[in-house]
């Protein structure tokens, strides 16, 4: 992207104000409170917007900052900048109760859409705060901000899979990891079920087995029961017979011997003494448990029968269902024993977290080796070869080569840190876009480099080929451009 034209409307101090850019470097020279951070501001606002916060937020709020007291329904103005082959004019009013933004290509009079991401597209994707932490850097904003790190990350973990924005692995992680989460609750709730399931069926199969064991008991004492009342109940019947029968010969005896004379009182003694006998006789025959049974025992018996076979009938289907139930339990413990549909999807995503993360290492550390090489180089172009190697984590802390060892960056010059942050923020910067890339703007950038290190820095910024909008209040830059024959436009604010 190049940025041709800049017309402030209304803009903090800035009002009416017109610059025109050209490619290479533009050197937009002004005396302290000029208004250089203005328009620092409104090129970062014309490009990316600039909402109003709330909260604690608005304390460090742009809109507010930069809102002119006069005119403030004027308060914006326009851009135009060529992308590709193709010019473009931005329009903005950043006023709360007017607030657009219209964007327009001038090659063909096709009007697009900032809110539907066609200026995102126009700028290659990068968002505000990539932007401020590479190519764009404000007063006393060498160190990146800690926002970076994190880009680079995503960044770096989706460089080798495209760069059109299909795939984010970062996103994809967050996406796998939710589902895993969905995964293992549903799983969760499954087994809860499961046992839930298998308590019941225990307490069921419990309550038969107490149910079949009472229907024994009954049934075994139905049947002791029945057999001594049976008995008991035959016997003394039998026996008050007898008894009867006895006493009665016995009484008939007597009667007849006292009546008969002689012969006929021994022949009744004899037939007596006989008769008891024979009482006796059938007495001890009752007594006998072989004694053939009458019908009344046998009705008694019919019926006890009966209860019994109820008592059977019952108990079977007691066993039958408890049968039921038993196989529904072990089935229940075969199915808690294997891999829910949910815990297999689960160990599916685990697989393929695991594949892309080991993928996105393996890629991390690719890019990461890429982006450390060009920071290398072009820090040792800053440095005319005196530095050139370093080493870079995660979270861009970075370790510096020198005199045979390693060194925290904290314990060299300012002048270097101030020179390594560049050569990281430009490599990043590389890294992030393709093609033209955004314009480099850099406000009083160079405040702590020595002649030496400024001439290295413009000679880079020179020959790195993008747009540089360089700020400044010193006059030193002008005389270092004039000095190296560097083309240039010097513009004053």
């Amino acid at each position: 992207m190049i940025i041709r034209e800049l017309e402030i409307k209304n803009f903090g101090k800035l009002k009416n104000r017109r610059l025109v850019l050209k490619e290479g470097i533009n050197l937009v020279y002004g005396e302290n409170e000029s208004g250089k951070s203005t328009l620092y501001a409104y090129l970062k606002g014309m490009l990316f917007g600039l909402p109003r916060m709330r909260g604690r937020a608005s304390r460090k709020d742009n809109y507010i900052r930069y809102e002119p007291w006069e005119n403030p329904c004027r308060y914006g103005g326009s851009l135009r900048f060529s992308c590709g082959l193709k010019d473009f004019a931005l329009y903005r009013n950043f006023h709360k109760d007017y607030q657009e933004a219209v964007l327009l290509c001038e090659s063909d009079g096709e009007q697009l859409r900032v809110e539907d991401g066609d200026l995102d597209i126009l700028l290659g994707e990068i968002s505000e705060a990539v932007y401020e932490n590479t190519a764009a850097v404000g007063q006393i904003k060498t160190v990146p901000g800690k926002t970076l790190a994190e880009e680079v990350k995503r960044y770096l973990l989706n460089y080798e899979t495209g760069r059109d924005g299909d795939l984010d692995l970062k996103e994809a992680e967050t996406y796998l990891k939710a589902e895993k989460k969905e995964r293992k609750e549903k799983s969760r709730e499954e087994k809860q079920k499961l046992m839930e399931k298998r308590v019941k069926v225990t307490s069921r199969m419990e309550y038969l087995e107490e149910e079949i064991g009472q229907f024994e008991r009954q049934y075994h004492r139905l049947e002791k029961e029945t057999a001594e009342k049976g008995s008991a109940a035959g016997v003394r019947k039998k026996d008050s017979r007898v008894w009867k029968a006895g006493g009665g010969i016995a009484v008939l005896t007597l009667l007849l011997c006292w009546f008969l004379p002689g012969m006929g009182k021994g022949i009744v003694v004899l037939l007596g003494i006989l008769a008891e006998l024979f009482c006796i006789f059938l007495w001890l025959r009752q007594r006998n448990p072989r004694v053939g049974k009458t019908e009344e025992k046998r009705d008694r018996e019919k019926k006890a029968v009966w209860k019994r076979a109820d008592l059977l009938e019952q108990k079977k289907e007691k066993e039958i269902l408890l049968s039921n139930y038993r196989e529904e339990y072990q089935e229940i413990l075969e199915e808690e024993s294997r891999k829910n549909i949910w815990e297999e999807e689960e160990e599916a995503i685990n697989l393929a977290l695991e594949t892309m993360q080991n993928l996105a290492k393996t890629m991390q550390k690719k890019t990461s080796a890429k982006l450390q090489a060009r920071t290398e180089e072009i820090l040792s172009d800053l440095t005319n070869g005196k530095y050139g190697k370093l080493l870079i984590d995660g979270d861009l802390n970075i370790r510096l080569y020198t005199q045979e060892k390693w060194t925290d960056l904290e314990q060299v010059s300012r002048g270097t840190i101030e020179q390594v942050y560049f050569a990281l923020r430009m490599a990043v910067s590389e890294t992030f876009e393709e093609g033209e890339g955004l314009p480099v703007i850099l406000d009083e950038s160079f405040a702590m480099y020595d002649e030496e290190r400024l001439n290295s820095a413009l000679i880079w910024l020179y020959r790195c080929g993008r747009q540089v909008i360089l700020l400044t209040c010193q006059k030193r830059e002008e005389e270092c451009l004039n000095k190296l024959e560097i083309p240039h436009q010097f513009l004053t604010l």
